[in-house]
């Protein structure tokens, strides 16, 4: 995997609230890592978001994981080929606290009509606060929808002097440039969560409320993964077993600013780090979406749209679609490892 840099003028080639003790396990040089469920208080005290809080030894950096929209922490603790991306990063030394976006996973569930990209990052900057006593550097680390949302935070509420600055910013399954030929499609797949009979089993607090929306059984193969699926064995059952929800004001908002008029990206003043799967057919493929067929390819698409604060850089995993994070190239190597490194650099 390659990183690319924009450059200034050119391309260029609050409080934790600890509860129970969930596990412990080694961490290549990390010595061991513990995890703690948490809940952090937001909105004022009106709701609040749970998480999984890991912490290796002597860990001083934490990286926040804000999963995509139908997607829950169970996202980043997928375990690919033997490592999950919260795992690897702890690995690495990082501390990570593995979110559950609010109306989703043990989070509390507002009012539909309140959940939004922007009542999302509001509440992502609460956390960063509450984490900010115990840890000097503080990387948002998004996915989708989520990624929309770490944007926000880093562009509204963590800039330079905010109480939820932040240190640097991840994004990956996001772009400028939505495919529209394949992203309407998706949106036709997306059902009231009380209609779906997984969901309607496991969380009676989204059954009166249609605005949280979830895809239809046997639709997460075709949208999140490949055109012409390779897959991992169990990739497939896991992602559906695991769905979660998001919220029409979650994806109306990601929609409206990811579009070429959007400026909201260029007022970020923080490292970004841009990740894409090359076959990701809501954003992607020549012509019709962003080039993600590279790293240079992505930069010159996404370059425009950030400041020269970001220090924009770009990677693609290749042969894989939107929710990379199951992709078989996906891994230490051309994943997890260079993530780590850039966070290390920050």
């Amino acid at each position: 995997m390659r990183f690319v840099t924009w450059g200034r003028a050119a391309l260029a080639a609050a409080l934790l609230v600890g509860t129970a003790l969930v596990g412990a396990s080694g961490s290549a040089g990390a010595g061991t890592t513990s995890c703690q469920e948490q809940r952090y208080p937001v909105w004022s005290g009106s709701q609040a978001i749970a998480g999984l809080l890991c912490v290796p030894d002597g860990a001083t950096s934490i990286q926040l994981l804000v999963p995509g929209g139908t997607y829950n922490r169970a996202y980043w603790e997928y375990e690919n080929q033997g490592v999950s991306y919260r795992k690897a990063q702890n690995g690495h030394g990082f501390a990570t606290l593995s979110l559950d976006r609010l109306g989703t996973g043990k989070s509390t569930i507002p009012n539909s009509l309140t959940v939004t990209v922007t009542s999302q990052a509001r509440a992502i900057g609460e956390v960063v606060a509450a984490l900010r006593p115990r840890f000097g550097k503080v990387v948002l680390v998004g996915h989708s929808i989520g990624t929309e949302i770490v944007l926000t935070e880093a562009a509204k509420f963590g800039r330079l002097g905010m109480p939820g600055r932040v240190d640097g910013v991840v994004g990956t399954g996001l772009t400028h440039h939505i495919n529209l030929l394949n992203a309407g499609p998706v949106f036709t797949t997306l059902i009231p969560a009380k209609l779906d009979p997984l969901l309607a089993a496991q969380r009676s607090g989204l059954l009166n409320d249609l605005g949280y929306v979830t895809t239809a059984p046997g639709a997460r193969e075709a949208d999140f993964h490949r055109l012409d699926p390779v897959t991992l064995p169990g990739a497939l059952e896991y992602d559906e077993s695991t769905k979660d929800v998001t919220t029409l004001g979650e994806a109306l908002e990601t929609v409206a600013n990811t579009n070429l008029l959007a400026q909201m990206t260029r007022q970020i003043d923080t490292p970004v780090l841009l990740g894409m799967g090359s076959l990701d057919k809501i954003f992607c493929l020549p012509l019709t979406g962003t080039d993600c067929s590279t790293p240079e390819g992505l930069l010159a698409s996404e370059g425009p749209y950030f400041s020269a604060a970001a220090r924009l850089r770009t990677f693609v995993v290749p042969q894989y679609g939107h929710s990379f994070n199951f992709a078989p190239t996906a891994g230490e190597a051309s994943y997890y490892g260079p993530v780590s490194a850039w966070v290390d650099a920050l």
